[in-house]
């Protein structure tokens, strides 16, 4: 009889003490920066019915579009959303803005200022103008989308930058 009441004892000191034990394997750098901030890579930018662009015709996924004209930005490019609010490209050599239609794209980020609020994140450029972007975070992908008549012709078109923690 003893025996058993050490042995719930043991028991019950062990299940007290486990959260402790499993906390301390954490790592300081476990943790991600909440929300937008971070490190993000490029995964798709889309066009939703499709972006018309001469001589190629329309366009839905303009990375699988650059990539086939050779374009390796997407591959290399980071954008950082810094906690202190602004984006800090970081600007590899692929992403040249003469050969590569994704650099000049979204060269303007670089140096912008964001600020996300609920479900939408707003980007001041340099020029002092700004976009408005829908935002969604599941997970280790971010969204950021926008409705707009981009063509000129009347038909409103989403456009979807896609990225996912670097």
């Amino acid at each position: 009889m003893n025996q058993l009441n050490i042995s719930r004892l043991l028991a019950i000191v062990l299940l007290a003490f486990l959260p402790l034990w499993m906390d301390s394997c954490k790592k300081d750098n476990d943790a991600e920066p909440a929300g937008a901030a971070g490190t993000w890579k490029l995964d798709a930018i889309t066009f939703n019915p499709g972006l018309k662009a001469a001589g190629i015709g329309t366009i839905t996924d303009y990375t699988a579009t650059a990539k086939g004209l050779g374009d390796k930005c997407a591959d290399d490019l980071r954008a950082t959303f810094n906690t202190a609010g602004t984006i800090t490209l970081n600007s590899p050599t692929t992403c040249a803005t003469a050969t590569s239609p994704i650099g000049s794209l979204l060269s303007d980020l670089n140096n912008a200022k964001w600020v996300q609020s609920g479900s939408t994140l707003t980007v001041t450029y340099s020029d002092n103008t700004t976009e408005t972007f829908n935002y969604s975070l599941s997970g280790n992908v971010m969204k950021l989308s926008e409705t707009a008549n981009f063509n000129g012709d009347g038909v409103n078109i989403t456009l979807t930058i896609q990225f996912s923690r670097a």
